[in-house]
């Protein structure tokens, strides 16, 4: 009787502290991911739509707010801060839209469409202006940061898979655009580029953030402004590149505010004959010549496993840190996914 009234009282015992467990965890996942709250949310308001007209608003600014927000948590990792902010909207009656920011996050006010995918695109364009780059926008020609922001609209609403959106936005706003101001198309095409490379978040989006937050809020001169406007042309020539190629002028950018070089690990023949000897020669001559930050980028698991072994020489030494770290899916020409390594390192 005794054992099986101890077999009885022990689950009774153990169910609070199981139950406090999962509350514990389930906290613990919010405050880490909350980003995936109005996931939640917008699945629950959307549950109780049939209630009204509120429950229906809060299901679909949650539904934008969830996907803006899981998207500029990934590039916020890859860019080094370039897109700090969350997103909130706000439903009005008003036609216009506006952003500011407000309280750490991206406030989007807009009237609200019947269409979502409609809804999606106007939130992330009018969302882009303000938390993607929210200091280092300001020293980029106007022309350039809205191109900038076109194609990361784009990014997102392919990245999180929503077709419809992504559809409506190319054919009724950004062909639209692009047909009607050539220096838009052309700038947008330079960044279409850098996003097919890897380099738009890891190394634009960082550089010019870090850019701004060294200046903001100073107003941007003549000089800052063509400097900015040089660094796109610089990273379209290395974007173009063809691999193994020499490019004229070399692959160091070094000007007063931005200093930065790019080392391209070679072909695997190139490799195997010459070894990882000039490359550490290379990037030890770009701090002697005033560099701040070296981008060692590399292609395939040969160029991959060899950049590795570069950094790691370099680490060991003590002088030098790894910044920033990213790996980003390419195409080589045939159309094969290969995986392009992108580090940024530093002095210390």
């Amino acid at each position: 009787m005794t054992s099986s009234f101890g077999d009885i009282s022990t689950p009774i015992g153990v169910l609070p502290w199981s139950v406090t467990g999962i509350v514990i965890i389930v906290l613990l996942y919010v405050f880490t991911h909350p980003e995936k709250i109005d996931a939640w949310k917008s699945l629950l308001a959307r549950g109780f739509s049939f209630a009204g007209d509120r429950f229906k608003r809060t299901a679909v600014s949650a539904d934008i707010q969830s996907h803006i927000n899981n998207f500029a948590a990934t590039m916020n990792s890859e860019s080094s801060g370039a897109i700090p902010y969350g997103v909130k909207i706000e439903w009005t009656k008003e036609t216009s839209k506006e952003a500011f920011i407000q309280d750490g996050q991206v406030v989007v006010r807009m009237n609200r469409f019947t269409d979502q995918p409609k809804n999606m695109v106007y939130a992330t364009m009018a969302y882009m202006s303000k938390g993607f780059l929210p200091h280092g926008r300001i020293y980029l020609d106007p022309m350039i940061a809205t191109s900038a922001d076109r194609i990361m609209t784009r990014k997102l609403l392919a990245s999180r898979k929503l077709d419809d959106a992504l559809q409506f936005y190319v054919s009724d706003v950004l062909e639209p655009e692009l047909q009607a101001d050539t220096v838009l198309r052309d700038h947008c095409a330079i960044f279409e580029k850098l996003d097919a490379c890897g380099f738009l978040p890891a190394v634009f989006a960082r550089e010019i953030e870090h850019l701004g937050l060294s200046k903001y809020p100073a107003v941007p001169n003549s000089s800052l402004l063509s400097e900015t406007t040089d660094f796109v042309g610089f990273m379209e020539k290395v974007a173009e590149r063809e691999h193994g190629e020499e490019l004229p002028g070399g692959t160091q950018f070094l000007r007063a505010n931005i200093k930065i070089a790019f080392a391209l690990i070679a072909k695997t023949e190139t490799l195997a004959s010459m070894g990882m000897g000039p490359h550490l020669l290379w990037i030890t001559g770009c701090w002697a010549n005033g560099i701040d930050t070296v981008y060692v980028t590399a292609r395939g698991n040969t160029q991959n496993t060899t950049a590795r072994k570069i950094i790691n020489r370099l680490e060991a030494t003590g002088n030098i840190q790894r910044l920033a770290e990213n790996i980003v899916t390419t195409y080589d020409p045939t159309g094969r996914p290969v995986e392009c390594l992108i580090v940024a390192l530093g002095k210390k």
